[in-house]
């Protein structure tokens, strides 16, 4: 299995741009180019969904195939992202939870955006899998939402 920094490291030379050139169409340094073709988790940390996209993009990669190694299999027939919100708000009502107490919870603030999907998107990678572990939901599946 390749990490994100194989894939991206391969699909640049594939389409023979230097990092440099990769970095002016990301709009990020040579160096957090270097970063996220050597550290795996420079993607997940510091890349919200945006930018995955317009890097799957500049490289001709499938967001899909690129994020996700496996199938993504729906979780609890969740597959809108209004089904997502109705989710989270039964969540909250079977944990007694508030919205405060569950991005307290989470350690990522989401709930201002989690029915836009275009401010959603901003969020890094590992937001997005640290919701899905507080909801016991498949990461790959909740970030495919909003892909």
């Amino acid at each position: 299995m390749a990490t994100y920094g194989e894939k991206i490291s391969s699909a640049r030379i594939k389409k023979n741009l230097s990092s440099e050139e990769l970095a002016i169409q990301l709009q990020i340094s040579d160096m957090a180019v270097y970063d996220l073709e050597h550290y795996n988790d420079e993607l997940e940390l510091f890349l919200d969904i945006n930018a995955v996209c317009k890097l799957c993009e500049i490289l001709d990669m499938d967001k899909n195939q690129f994020l996700f190694e496996d199938e993504i299999i729906s979780f609890h027939n969740i597959d809108t992202i209004d089904k997502f919100s109705a989710f989270v708000t039964s969540y909250l009502r079977q944990n007694n939870l508030d919205w405060e107490a569950l991005e307290n919870k989470i350690g990522w603030e989401f709930i201002a955006f989690i029915n836009d999907r275009d401010k959603i998107r901003n969020l890094p990678i590992l937001a997005f899998k640290e919701m899905a572990n507080v909801f016991s939901l498949d990461w790959q599946a909740l970030v495919s939402l909003y892909l």
